[in-house]
C-alpha cells in the first residue's frame, strides 16, 4: 500500500471518525487485530477501540475538533502532529489538547497506533 493511501487513512480516522462520529468507518478501516498500545489492555484491540476512544473524547468535550498540523509517512507507518480544541462536558473554560501520535497500516487498514506526548492548555479568552 501507498504512503499516501496510508496517509489518507490515517487522516480520515481523525476527521470521520473523531469529528463527526462515523463510527461504521472503523470497521472499514480499523483491522480486527489492530492494537493501541497508548490504550489500557481491556480496550486495546480492533475496531471497537478506536471506535471507544471517539466516544470517550466526545462525552468528554462534546465540541471537540481535531485539526492535524503534520502529517508524514514512510514505508508502513504514519506520523501526525494534532491539535485537539474543544469544551469540556463540565463546563470548564476551552481547551488545547497538542500531541504527535503513530500509526501502522497493513493490507488497506489501520493496524497499530502509539499516542505520544499529549500537552493541555487553556485557550486564552477572546
Amino acid at each position: 500500500m501507498s504512503v499516501e493511501r496510508n496517509k489518507a487513512l490515517v487522516r480520515q480516522q481523525f476527521e470521520r471518525v473523531v469529528n463527526l462520529g462515523d463510527l461504521d468507518l472503523a470497521d472499514a478501516t480499523v483491522s480486527p487485530s489492530y492494537i493501541d498500545h497508548a490504550a489500557p489492555a481491556e480496550r486495546a484491540r480492533g475496531p471497537a477501540s478506536i471506535k471507544a476512544f471517539a466516544l470517550r473524547q466526545r462525552a468528554m468535550f462534546p465540541d471537540a475538533h481535531v485539526t492535524i498540523e503534520d502529517i508524514i509517512g514512510e514505508d508502513d507507518r504514519v506520523a501526525v502532529r494534532i491539535v485537539m480544541k474543544g469544551t469540556p462536558a463540565d463546563g470548564g473554560p476551552p481547551v488545547s489538547i497538542r500531541g504527535t501520535v503513530w500509526w501502522r497500516c497493513a493490507d488497506g487498514k489501520i493496524v497499530e497506533r502509539w499516542g505520544g506526548a499529549f500537552v493541555r492548555e487553556q485557550v486564552a479568552a477572546s
